[in-house]
């Protein structure tokens, strides 16, 4: 709620006031209620914008997260994709660093030895941001991952692959095939994988339990 203006003291009954005075006096009062309108304006405005974007962020990370994908995950799986996808919500290539820490063994981004994954995300960024890093996660995790089987571990010896066409055929026929690879890649190298009917390109990798193995460029 905001505050009233000052009120400006009253003169006392009697009192005559010069020209000068008069206005300054009238002056000083339509500053002190201009000052209280933008005062009041500001905080209302204020508080809408960090409601409606607070707002916003949520509607967006729900969206996000309520895809196909969620149905076909273990518990484990799916909370780290949860939280990849946070940090895809957030805009933010940082907000990514959460997620590898938690696991002890880092995720295999290809990169040098002892480089850190952040740093090295970026010189893959056609902007040095890695807001393309980021719309390339969105498109992969919202999609409905391959699963590959390995070891001897019932329980951990899932490992969900994206894009499913990564160790599939492509399918120029399969709609869905047709619309992730276009969010995947350029059109010529789209066209190209298509006749080819293999997939070439980034591919991100969570086992059953949860731990994030890898995002990288695959051939």
């Amino acid at each position: 709620m905001c505050t009233k203006p000052t009120t400006v003291p009253a003169f006392r009954a009697g009192t005559i006031l010069s020209t000068s005075t008069k206005m300054s006096h009238a002056l000083l009062v339509a500053l002190l209620v201009a000052a209280a309108v933008v005062h009041c304006a500001t905080t209302i405005s204020v508080g809408l914008s960090s409601e409606v974007l607070a707002a916003e962020r949520s509607k967006s990370k729900s969206l996000l997260k309520n895809t196909p994908a969620s149905t076909t995950l273990t518990p484990a799986a799916a909370e780290m994709r949860d939280t990849i996808l946070d940090a895809v919500g957030s805009g933010q290539l940082e907000d990514l660093r959460h997620a590898i820490e938690l696991n002890e063994l880092k995720p295999d981004f290809a990169a040098t030895p002892g480089t850190d994954p952040i740093a090295h995300l970026r010189t893959l960024s056609r902007d040095a941001t890695g807001a393309d890093l980021l719309q390339i996660l969105d498109a992969l995790l919202t999609a409905t991952p391959a699963i590959e089987t390995t070891g001897k571990d019932i329980e951990n010896n899932r490992i969900f692959v994206w894009p499913a066409f990564a160790i599939r055929p492509i399918q120029s026929s399969n709609p869905d095939d047709t619309a992730l690879l276009a969010r995947l890649a350029k059109p010529e190298d789209a066209a190209a994988i298509l006749t080819a009917g293999q997939y070439g390109g980034w591919q991100l990798r969570i086992g059953a339990d949860g731990v994030w193995h890898s995002f990288k460029i695959v051939r």
